[in-house]
């Protein structure tokens, strides 16, 4: 990590462009893969498909869980509302990457839980191999259940780091000066949509009082009537109502609703009425 920072210090010091495009393989973090061992074929079709892609290096920072990156670069001018080429900002990144994360740790606390859980040893006939046999069995189960514990303790560790860093780097961004939380990508990407989506209620939270705009009509549907959607539908309807009650709570006026043909009819109507018309 501290490799990284000074790397990240040193294209800074000798004039580098905090803000230059790069392109790149089409490439997700090494542990996206993981799902795929023994399926090769599956990781060249995806990058095949995907092609070359040019992004910043403040979206990099941010896929990569590099929140200590992100920092420096964010105090270095990066542009906090720069697109990469699929109509992303560093923020949008962030939102849909967190779910994932949170998923990751989930991961590695079930696989921790399933090998604790799981008889470690079993018990050696005392009469069949004898004490020594049997107390020397447990203690080589209690050695292995010791370095388990440790090593995988490790692992959730770090993914419990993971987690709150993007948290802390979402919070970062959206309280950046000039962010502009409401955009939104072509296919409809936008972030208050995908926190309603994903069940991230502090995200919502934070992006509402920020001013994030729950009428904005994205792919036919607002970000109110999505998260209206989630609190009647939902496996948890206890979080998405908390997260429907928050989105209601924002301080941005609905747009004014046209006017109807018939209720223009009727404007005119009552307008002839007033000036005396028969």
């Amino acid at each position: 990590m501290k490799g990284n920072i000074d790397a990240v210090h040193d294209f800074i010091f000798e004039g580098g462009d905090v803000n230059e495009m790069v392109e790149i393989p089409p490439q997700f973090p090494a542990r996206f893969f993981e799902s795929f061992h023994g399926f090769p074929e599956v990781t060249l079709l995806v990058l095949w498909a995907l092609g070359p892609h040019k992004t910043t290096l403040l979206h990099l920072s941010i896929v990569n869980l590099q929140p200590a990156i992100t920092t420096i670069l964010l105090e270095e001018g990066a542009n906090i509302n720069a697109t990469d080429q699929s109509g992303r900002t560093p923020l949008i990144e962030a939102v849909m990457l967190l779910p994932i994360t949170r998923l990751e740790r989930t991961y590695w606390a079930n696989q921790i839980g399933n090998l604790f859980n799981r008889q470690l040893r079993k018990e050696i006939s005392k009469e069949a191999f004898g004490k020594i046999a049997h107390l020397h069995s447990t203690f080589h189960a209690m050695t292995s259940q010791a370095v388990r514990r440790i090593c995988f303790g490790s692992i959730l560790h770090t993914q419990e780091m993971m987690v709150e860093g993007l948290e802390n780097t979402i919070t970062r961004l959206i309280a950046a000066k000039g962010i502009d939380v409401n955009k939104t990508t072509e296919m409809g990407e936008n972030p208050l949509c995908e926190a309603i989506k994903n069940g991230e209620r502090d995200v919502v939270e934070q992006l509402i009082q920020a001013g994030a705009n729950p009428f904005v009509k994205i792919n036919s549907i607002t970000p109110r009537e999505l998260a209206k959607e989630y609190a009647s539908d939902s496996g948890n309807p206890v979080l998405f109502n908390d997260i429907y009650e928050i989105v209601k709570s924002s301080p941005v006026q609905p747009p004014p609703r046209p006017y109807s043909e018939q209720a223009t009819r009727r404007l005119g109507m009552l307008y002839h009425h007033l000036m005396g018309g028969p």
